[in-house]
């Protein structure tokens, strides 16, 4: 859920969220490459639930914030 585009149109990134029919039990943020085509897991932490992700001016940086505790992290994302 919560797909958005890149400033330079190269990537996507999504939270992929679980739930128990009322509460969060997990997610997690990825990123699909548009030029591959293919989809990796950027965040895979099970004590943070890694929602709402967002990009950085020069698309390079992606910004998301954990359920539990409102904290916000940061994660470069690679040109690999």
């Amino acid at each position: 859920t919560a797909p958005t585009w890149s400033p330079d149109g190269k990537w996507i990134a999504s939270m992929i969220t679980e739930d128990d029919g009322h509460v969060f039990t997990g997610s997690d943020i990825l990123i699909y490459r548009a030029s591959k085509g293919t989809v990796s897991k950027l965040t895979a932490t099970p004590d943070i639930y890694e929602m709402h992700p967002t990009w950085s001016p020069d698309g390079k940086w992606l910004a998301y914030d954990n359920e539990h505790d409102g904290r916000i992290w940061v994660i470069q994302v690679e040109e690999n």
